[in-house]
């Protein structure tokens, strides 16, 4: 998936984000954007289609939701292969 070119909030330069939600070309204008401006780190809201289940999602925009690829936890489990340990693995000697 490629994003569209943006305008650093800091400099004003031109790149290409490797998210939805990157704001600035460099970690550098971000501490100094976020230093001169004394941004309390809230995320603007961000619509995406879940990568596992395909399910539309829009963000609140909150510190505390900064999904940007799956819909939940539970959709990045799945498409990561991690198994829930709750779950008794099949024991294959009985068979």
């Amino acid at each position: 998936m490629t994003l569209e070119t943006k305008a650093c909030r800091c400099c004003g330069k031109e790149f290409t984000p490797k998210s939805v939600v990157q704001k600035y070309c460099s970690r550098r204008c971000g501490k100094r954007y976020r230093k001169e401006h004394d941004i309390n780190a809230d995320w603007e809201p961000v619509t995406f289609v879940c990568a596992f289940c395909g399910a539309e999602v829009k963000t609140t925009g909150s510190v505390s939701d900064r999904r940007i690829r799956y819909c939940s936890e539970r959709c990045a489990k799945k498409y990561w292969g991690v198994r829930d340990k709750r779950k008794p693995k099949p024991d294959f000697r009985d068979y």
